[in-house]
């Protein structure tokens, strides 16, 4: 590891001072920003997806209850 600092959140690499720039620290940290934000595309899919199904389930139950207040007048 070629620098001493590393950001709050991910440890990716911030060099300061007389720290030397190791590009395989570069790299690992290209690698890190690239799982984080594939996993973050996966779960918006995901979210998107329930959503998607949670409005389908809505609209049927406004149908359902439509037709019960027609059935109960």
């Amino acid at each position: 590891m070629s620098y001493r600092v590393g950001t709050t959140h991910y440890n990716l690499p911030q060099t300061e001072g007389t720290d030397k720039r190791d590009w395989s620290d570069t790299n690992q940290a290209f690698a890190d920003i690239d799982s984080a934000i594939k996993t973050a595309s996966d779960d918006a899919t995901l979210a998107t997806s329930l959503a998607q199904s949670a409005q389908t389930a809505a609209d049927g139950a406004v149908v359902d209850a439509a037709s019960a207040v027609t059935t109960a007048n």
